[in-house]
């Protein structure tokens, strides 16, 4: 008898490597962190900016629930464009992960100067007003 499995889901992350060099016993050996980021999150559709602005019910829901535009001819034979946005809730930032190896104070500064790593702390800053470690 067959078990039936779950169809899997498709993760939506990237993963970028941060490389550096840190001197060891007078040798020089490569140090990697990582990070993990997913993409921005859409926001909540809502189905009753779509009635108010005419939009009939059907595909056109899920082209914009999916960041597109859709045109349409409404009852009266009008042509009509509606954005994304019109209909969507704001949406959420990306979420980012890092994980650092930082075995001594010059990949700390390396890490530091990390334009990478400077790019999402202000970004979060930003979004958040705080940084989270």
């Amino acid at each position: 008898k067959k078990t039936p499995t779950a169809p899997e889901k498709q993760l939506n992350f990237t993963i970028q490597t941060l490389d550096f060099e840190h001197s060891l016993c007078g040798q020089t050996i490569q140090i990697s962190s990582y990070i993990f980021s997913t993409p921005p999150l859409v926001g909540k559709f809502r189905p009753d900016e779509a009635i108010k602005l005419g939009i009939p019910k059907g595909p056109l829901y899920a082209q914009l629930k999916h960041g597109q535009s859709v045109t349409f001819t409404d009852s009266e034979g009008k042509s009509s464009t509606v954005h994304s946005h019109q209909v969507l809730e704001p949406g959420m930032p990306g979420i980012a992960i890092v994980v650092v190896y930082c075995p001594s104070k010059n990949v700390l500064k390396q890490l530091q100067e990390c334009k990478d790593l400077t790019s999402l702390k202000e970004s979060n800053s930003e979004q958040t007003g705080k940084i989270t470690a």
